[in-house]
This record gives C-alpha cells, structure tokens and sequence, in this order.
C-alpha cells in the first residue's frame, strides 16, 4: 500500500509540512455566509398569511358592520370574508396542525391537547406533544473528540501527534509576535518559541488526558418536549417546491426537519427554558405572611401550578436571592459513575471493614443525591444571583451582574439567563421583572423564562435551522418571546396579577410580534411568510367576563372601569372589541408594504363563545347507566371517574376537552363493549346528549330551559388515516361532544373526573350535573361545536367558498396553489379556486 513507502523519518517532517501548509491556507478558504442556501431571486406574486388565534368570524362581522374594523372591511370588499370552520374539535392543537398540514388528525397526529393514553390505561395524557429522555454529547467532548481525531491522523501515538499538533502552531505563532512584531534577533526568537511551545504541548497533553478520563462524553437530558405532529408543514412543502418560505410563531413547529429554504420560529408547544410547557413564573415578597423561602417556594397546586411564590427578607434596603433554572442534569452522570467505582471497590476481598463502611456512606449519599434529581428538582437547579435594593422611588434589580431600575407598576427590560449546567453547556434564558410593590412590603414578579433566541439550550431549539432564531432577533434589534403558550393567562387564572398586568402583557407580546413581522416584510428573500397572532386568543379566554353581560361572574361596575389598552383608555367590557380593533390595525400595517401582485390571506383557528356553564360529563353518563362507579366509595375526593368506576359495568367514559371513550373489547383495560356495538352505542350517547336541556341553576332558574349540546360527531365517520378505528393507538376519541353557546365540558371532565358529593344521610353520591364557570378563563371554544365556533378567512385575491364551507383543510392547498407548488396527494381537501 503506499502510505508504507515513506521511511520512518520522512513521515513526520511530510505531515509537518503539510500542517504548516493547511494552517497557512486555510485562512484564505472563504467561508460560506448563513444565507447561503437561501439565494434565489424573489418571485413576483408573494403570499403573506397571517394567522389570528381565535379570531371569531361573528364577532368580526358584527364589528364589520359596525365600522369599526376598516382594514378588514376593505379587503372583505376586494376579496373574499367567509368563516373558517375548525378541526373537531375545534381547539388549537388540532386546528392549526390541520391547517398547517392540510391533513386531518388521524393522519397529522394530532386529535387535540388531551387524548386518551394509549398504553393500556384510560388516563389523559397530552395529545399535541409528548417527553422523551434525549442524549446529547458534552460540549467538550467534541472538541476532544475533533482534537484526538487530528491527534490520531498523525503518523505517531495519539498523545504525540497532540502535542506536535500544539507545539507546531504554537511556534508558528511565537515566531510571527518575537520576530515579526517585537523585532527579536532570530536565534532567540526561535529558542523562546520553541521552548514556550514545548511547555504548552505537554501542558495541553495533560489536560486532554484529564478531560479524557473525567469528563463524560455525553449527558441524559429529561424529558425534552417533541412534536407530536407527523407531517410537514405546507412552509416545508413550498421550500422543497423552490418556494423560499418564512414562518413566524407557528404552532407545533419545532422538532421538525430542517429542510433547505424554509426558515421556521416555531410558537406553540414550546416549553419554557425550565422544560415547563405553560412557562414557570415566580412572585418574590417580603409580605409576612408568605413564609416559603428559596429555593423550593410555594405553589399553588389548586391552581395551574405554575408559579412560584418566595418570601425573602430585605436587610438594609437590599434583598439578596437568587433566580433558578433548569434542574441540572449532569450531576447524574458523575454520581452513577461514583456509586459504579464504589460498587467496583467494595467486592475487593481485601477491603477492610472500616474502610468498607466508610464507601458505603459515601454511596448512600451519591445514591440519595441522585434520587433528589428528580423527587426534589428545586435543590438542583442552577442559579444565577439577584439583588433588589431600593434607589429612591426606583427598585434596581440586578440579575447576574445586569441592573436595571424600575418604579412601583413598572416594567424592566429584558434580562438574559445565562443558565450554565456543566463547561460550556449553557441554557440561556430570558425574563422581564414587574415591580408589583414598592412600600413597606416590597413585591417583584419574575416573567416565564422563555427560552433566549440568541442562545438556546442544544437540547430544545426554537427554529429550523437553529441559527434562525438568533438571527430574526438581529433584523427585530433585540430578543423577544419565544413561550409557545404567550401572555399571562395562568397568573391571572390564579389570581396572583390584576388584571391590568395581564393587558399589560397583551400589549407588550403583540407589539413585538407586529415587530417581528415587519422586519420580514421589509426584506425580499422569501416567496411565502406566515406569521401567528396569539393575542386575540388569549383576550378572550380571560376577558369575556366583562364583555357578557349574562356571565355569571360578570361585575357591571368593574366592568366599566377604564384601563389603558395600547394607549387608549378602555373600559373592560370593551377589551374584546379593542383587540379586534388591534386585529385590524395590524392588518392594515401589512397591506401598506405589499406589491398590488402579492396574495394576503387571513386565518384563524377556531372561533370564540362566553363561557357560562359546564356539564359534568362523566357525571351525567353515571346519570343514563353508562358509566358505573365501584361500590363502597366514602370520599368525595375520589372523584377521578378513571379510578372509582367499575369497568366491568362501564360502557363509556369522558375526558379531555368533551371527549368520549367506549370501554371497548380488546382496547381499553377490562373492555366490555364489543366493536361491532361500539358506533350504535355512540349514537345513542349522541342522540340523548342533542335532546338534553339546562333549566338553570336552583336559586335562578332559566325561564327557559337551554340547549346543553348542539351536534356530536363519530369520529370515524369524520376523519381517516393509517390507524384504524378501534386500536389502542387511534388517536381521537371515538365520539367529540359539540357543546351549544355558552356551554362546554367542565373542568373536571377534562381530566376524567366527575363531581362527588355526600347526601343528608352522609353517603357519597354522583353530584349536579352542571356548574357555573366561576374562573377568570371566562371564554372559550375548546369543546363547543365547530360549525359554531368559526375562525376567520380573508384572501385578497377572491376564491370561490365551497357549499360546505371553506374549511382549515383548505389553507395549505390554497397557499400551495398560489405558489405554484404541487399539493401533496395526502392532503384531505383540494385549493381554493380563484374567481
């Protein structure tokens, strides 16, 4: 072979000088730019579609015709308005990964954000993402890895080849500052070169060796958030088409394939920088009545569970804590490792019993160590300080060394997250601060730690590619949000911010994302944008209490008081209108930058209704002997209806967002109903569930009794795909309740429970079927019939609406058409035709 025709001695000084060579020329390779594969010339006859979470199609024509909406009426007048009918059921997860797709949810993946668990259990379970443990390589390792790869091309032992590796370039650089630069005489500068770079070889050998031997070469990070959705998005679809594609807050795109000429920042279902999927948030006080200190806190478990309250003391007008983060995860590494040496040391036969007892406290110590890991995470996070001390009538809040100040009421800007779990492993993160109090008691609220677009964990990327997000913040001048769940719903859900914070919030995400937006309409590198407004959702799910008059809930006095909102003073009954207004300003700023050839459409999801009333399904199935609890029950606790039915009477139960299951033969764990059975007894269930009827509540009776449910559907006469109905593995329900207006499954039956309640003789029976919505989420759309809950559809260009309507299937296909792209043959629904 004739890598043995060199001798001995001509192999080393012939790689020497090639390495000289490839370090001298490899400074004159030219490197190709992040925007390399994105070049193209830009197509005449652009398409923008521009998405509006929850948009309701009655609500903006009722406001169309009210004056109000002018931009929306121009281009209803041009073009075409009709209203958008959702998935069923009509929700986010399944709608917009529909309409992403142009696939139903049996192909796509997605049925909804709760779906039955299909591992033999009739528990909930998330529908829309799930958590799989990932193993990511230490960052050193790769440069060890890259460096002993160099090492091992070399003619000479690994550790060798190092070390002339590092000597080499190191002369090379001494002898370029000695001689060159400071004008040494020759001679010395080579002796000083070559003797400082032999002190570095065998200093860099030492220390691979001991990184080597003690760092691991990869981690096991928990549970990292992946995409449930199985086909790709029409973006990726247009940009293997030759269609340069930009997406903006895209719901469920994360975890996807990079494909080359689409640029993708994904939006809901990303978790924040913690791996929380609604985003943790924090409340720092020093009010004595919170006792709960750092770095476990208080939560709220009768709530959502995602904020965290901490007492913390101020001595001298400063408080001293800290922030937390994502619980570190390469601590378990290391312990297995110990406790595996200790185990390998205690089967010496020569080991004493002292020294044997002494290994074994130290493993069960390791061993309680790694435990803690996971039973108590709040001793494991990483922190980062924070110090709050009072300048006057400013709070200066210092993270990590960054202080900014703020009044009582005010804001600060972005602070980053650097969260450092091992050497150059890093999580960044980013938060906003809220002075809540400045007096005698001194509050601060912590925003989510969104997941920072400049430095993203490696573990949980926000954008295909990687580099995109971090780039979008360059073209925007700064880092924005990047929680896929945005707006502060929870907090205000809980109770724990007026609601004046939550506008607040509102406000600040849909500024940013009209940011955002622009800084791509201002360029001309894509064919086709999609960007997301989340924030007409999240208005109406916490403010139609003030805007329906016949809530429940509904405060006429509070109702009428007067916040600002974007700069105008607004009463909150008025909310909901002004966030549709804000709908169409937005609107308005894109039609002023687009060329009379590009294509705008507008889409939502589903539509909106109040939320007054919830029906106890499980309950009301017990009611009609379909469902059976076991006997002898003398909690009201037990009110999981999963756990206290008898499912060897149990024909069908309820959980999710109006979900119903049958307790179907070979299926379901303890199955009674044969398959052949299951869709007669689903009509029944239907049937009565359409003739049901509300008379109100006890103490105020309706003067009519009200319709409960509008239509139901069997979904495998609705949606089909490669997983047949009746396996484990079907991901919808077998049949979806279409709730009537104002009414939606309740609370409890989304997590399979139903209301229990002791009788006057101290028995433990089913209670009342029905429940008034008490929560500040006040409007909703989630279980409601989606030929009720309709989104919205614009397109500049007039289409055709089929008698059936136009349908979130149709969005992919029309966009893909207007591109002049192919529609995939899987698609359930065909384009648009144009007038």
């Amino acid at each position: 072979m004739t890598q043995h025709l060199l001798t001995s001695r001509q192999r080393p000084l012939r790689f020497l000088l090639a390495l000289g060579a490839f370090v001298a020329l490899s400074a004159l390779i030219p490197v190709p730019t992040a925007d390399a594969s994105m070049e193209g010339a830009a197509q005449e006859g652009r398409v923008i579609l521009v998405g509006f979470d929850g948009a309701d199609s009655r609500t903006t024509r009722r406001m169309i015709d009210e004056g109000r909406l002018p931009n929306l009426a121009k281009l209803a007048e041009s073009g075409t308005f009709a209203p958008l009918i959702s998935t069923n059921p009509a929700e986010s997860a399944a709608g917009w990964a529909a309409l992403n797709t142009g696939t139903n949810p049996v192909k796509n993946g997605v049925p909804s954000f709760i779906k039955r668990n299909t591992k033999g259990t009739q528990m909930p379970a998330f529908g829309h993402i799930y958590q799989e443990d990932m193993v990511i390589d230490a960052p050193s390792s790769a440069l060890i890895s890259g460096l002993m790869a160099a090492a091992e091309s070399t003619p000479f032992e690994p550790h060798i080849g190092l070390g002339l590796l590092i000597v080499l370039v190191s002369v090379v650089g001494f002898m370029f500052v000695l001689r060159g630069l400071l004008k040494v005489n020759l001679p010395l500068a080579a002796a000083l070169s070559v003797l400082i770079s032999l002190a570095g070889g065998y200093a860099g050998m030492t220390w691979m060796a001991n990184r080597v031997t003690s760092s691991p070469a990869t981690y096991e990070v928990p549970q990292v958030f992946k995409n449930a959705v199985t086909q790709p998005g029409f973006w990726d679809i247009a940009a293997r088409g030759g269609k340069r594609a930009i997406v903006l807050d895209a719901a469920l795109a994360f975890d996807q394939e990079t494909v080359p000429g689409a640029r993708v920042l994904a939006g809901l279902g990303l978790p924040d920088v913690r791996g929380a999927g609604n985003g943790n948030w924090f409340i720092y006080t020093t009010e004595d009545t919170e006792v709960h200190r750092a770095p476990k806190g208080w939560v709220d478990t009768k709530g959502s569970g995602t904020g965290t309250t901490f007492r913390v003391d101020e001595r001298g007008g400063k408080i001293v804590t800290a922030v937390y983060g994502p619980v570190n995860f390469t601590k378990k590494a290391p312990l297995q490792a110990q406790i595996a040496e200790i185990n390998e040391a205690l089967k010496s036969p020569d080991l004493g019993w002292k020294k044997g007892g002494e290994l074994r406290d130290k493993r069960k110590a390791f061993e309680a160590e790694l435990k803690g890991l996971k039973s108590s995470p709040h001793d494991h996070r990483v922190s980062l300080p924070m110090t709050l001390e009072r300048r006057g009538e400013e709070l200066a809040i210092t993270i990590n060394g960054d202080t900014q100040t703020a009044p009582e009421n005010g804001w600060t800007e972005w602070f980053r997250l650097p969260f450092e779990l091992a050497p150059g492993l890093v999580a960044g993160g980013l938060t906003r601060v809220r002075v809540m109090e400045l007096g005698e008691v001194i509050t601060v609220y912590l925003h989510t730690f969104d997941i920072d677009p400049e430095n993203p964990p490696i573990w949980q990327q926000v954008s295909q590619p990687a580099g995109f997000a971090g780039e979008l913040a360059g073209w925007a001048g700064g880092p924005y949000e990047t929680l896929g769940w945005s707006c502060m719903t929870n907090q205000l859900k809980d109770k724990k911010v007026p609601v004046e914070v939550f506008l607040e919030d509102v406000e600040f995400t849909m500024k940013w994302r009209r940011r955002l937006t622009h800084s791509v309409l201002d360029r001309d590198d894509w064919e086709v944008l999609f960007s997301v407004f989340s924030t007409t959702d999240r208005v109406q799910h916490m403010m139609y209490k003030y805007y329906d008059s016949l809530h429940p809930f509904h405060d006429p006095v509070e109702s009428a008081r007067v916040v600002d909102f974007f700069g105008k003073p607004t009463a909150l009954k008025d909310i909901v209108p002004a966030i549709y207004e804000q709908m169409d300003v937005t609107v308005g700023e894109i039609m002023a930058k687009l060329d009379p050839t590009d294509t705008l459409m507008l889409c939502a999801d589903h539509g909106f209704t109040s939320y007054r009333r919830g029906l106890e399904v499980n309950n009301w199935l017990e009611s009609e002997g379909y469902l059976t609890l076991k006997p002898g029950n003398t909690k009201t606790s037990n009110s999981m209806a999963l756990l206290a039915a008898d499912w060897s009477k149990t024909k069908a139960y309820s959980l999710g967002l109006g979900m119903i299951y049958v307790n179907m033969e070979g299926r379901e764990k303890g199955g009674i109903v044969p398959m052949d059975e299951a869709k007669a007894l689903l009509a029944e269930i239907g049937s009565k569930l359409v003739d049901l009827r509300d008379s109100g509540p006890e103490d105020a009776p309706f003067a009519e009794p009200k319709q409960v449910v509008l239509d139901y559907a069997i979904m495998d006469d609705l949606y089909q795909g490669p997983q047949e109905w009746g396996r484990a593995d079907y991901p919808c329900a077998d049949m979806q309740v279409g709730f009537a207006e104002f009414y939606r499954a309740s609370w409890g039956t989304v997590s399979g429970k139903l209301k229990l309640v002791k009788n006057e003789a101290g028995a433990v029976v089913p209670g009342p079927m029905y429940r008034d919505n008490s929560n500040n989420w006040s409007g909703d759309h989630a279980s409601n019939s989606p030929h009720l809950v309709t989104g919205i559809f614009f397109s500049s260009k007039p289409v055709q609406v089929p008698e059936e309507g136009v349908s979130v299937m149709h969005i992919a296909p029309t966009v893909l058409d207007s591109l002049g792209v192919p529609i995939p043959a899987n698609f359930d629904l065909p384009a648009l035709v144009r007038k």
